[in-house]
């Protein structure tokens, strides 16, 4: 099975939030988390990002996006802007 990328983006533009910083640490990203976990267990390589708390996010995502069969994007209208 191949690899499979999927990215959580910040709800705030890049230029404004605080990285490394979540106020409420329970909130995961648990649909990429329960997502991940399911793919995993058939056989497919998986990489998250948390574009919340994660440092040099866009870079890593193209890096690991080059050889991935598919990439995906957990959005809400929130975020739809730092997800483009």
């Amino acid at each position: 099975m191949g690899k499979i990328v999927l990215v959580n983006p910040s709800f705030e533009p890049i230029y404004v939030y605080k990285k490394n910083t979540i106020e409420d640490p329970l909130n995961i990203a648990r649909a990429m988390v329960a997502l991940g976990t399911y793919l995993k267990e058939r056989g497919h390589v998986v990489k998250i990002f948390d574009a919340r708390i994660e440092d040099d996010v866009e870079n890593r995502i193209v890096a690991e996006a080059k050889d991935a069969q598919f990439v995906g994007f957990g959005v809400m209208t929130s975020s739809i802007i730092n997800s483009l």
